[in-house]
């Protein structure tokens, strides 16, 4: 049990590490306007699972580099990673 409470904290923080470094690389790549419109787009859009900042990058690039070199599309706990973080991030970020 306490190895998977510890797997859990580390999961979450790891999501958030990701979820952070992914705003800071969104704030770098998009001019202040852009990040700025595409965060009301996203409160404004009813369809939770769209996100305007692919309408200004490639968010998927943003993501993966937010994860880190050793990023691999083909491991099942990079993808729930990244799903996290992404959850993580519009909670944070993009409240609806």
């Amino acid at each position: 049990m306490a190895e998977t409470a510890e797997h859990g904290a580390w999961f979450k923080k790891s999501a958030q590490l990701i979820a952070s470094r992914f705003d800071s690389i969104l704030r770098e790549w998009l001019l202040p306007d852009e990040y700025s419109d595409m965060v009301q787009e996203n409160k404004e859009d009813p369809d939770t699972n769209v996100c305007h900042s692919h309408d200004y990058c490639d968010a998927n690039v943003a993501m993966m580099e937010a994860f880190g070199a050793d990023f691999d599309c083909d491991n099942e706990s990079h993808m729930e990673a990244i799903a996290e973080a992404w959850n993580v991030w519009k909670s944070t970020y993009c409240p609806r």
